[in-house]
């Protein structure tokens, strides 16, 4: 839907916005790669400050997805906990919950996979996750439940069988 902007810092977030998609739309050529690539400095700057975008759960999760594509994984958790700020969306949570597992913030990790536990006890994803993070604190016979749940809960066979076979290895 088209909406006139409140104000001037609307605007300006919605610049923004619209710069990241010229960048990504208007490649330049890098002669030693032989590719067309956009701007990464100005792209990394841009994406650097998750406050400076306009208030909107899909931008977010979008910019979130150029983060994580750019290895920028600070600003991939700002933008993705800013949408969830919005209100709450599973998937959205899965991520941070897999991006505080790949940075070993297990704290963060634990928050995000505690509550998509209690929103669904019979997600077999969430129960994979709990798995993951059982293993990262070497808690191997909680794990091995944790995927044995995930099984029963539907969740990809081959995943939960090679997560269920490392948590029995380390016991």
């Amino acid at each position: 839907s088209l909406e006139p902007f409140r104000s001037d810092v609307e605007r300006t977030q919605w610049k923004r916005v619209q710069r990241v998609q010229e960048l990504l739309l208007f490649r330049r050529y890098d002669p030693i790669q032989g590719i067309k690539r956009p701007d990464h400095c100005e792209l990394h700057t841009l994406l650097s400050d998750s406050r400076e975008w306009p208030e909107d759960g899909e931008v977010f999760r979008w910019a979130a997805n150029l983060c994580q594509s750019l290895q920028l994984f600070k600003g991939q958790r700002e933008f993705l906990k800013r949408a969830l700020s919005l209100g709450e969306d599973r998937k959205t949570r899965e991520q941070l919950a897999k991006l505080a597992l790949n940075l070993k913030d297990l704290s963060e990790a634990t928050q995000h996979v505690q509550a998509l536990i209690l929103s669904d006890p019979n997600d077999g994803s969430a129960q994979w996750l709990q798995g993951i993070l059982l293993m990262q604190s070497q808690e191997w016979a909680e794990a091995t439940k944790s995927f044995r749940r995930a099984l029963c809960c539907g969740h990809d066979p081959r995943k939960a069988g090679i997560g269920l076979g490392m948590a029995c290895m380390g016991i």
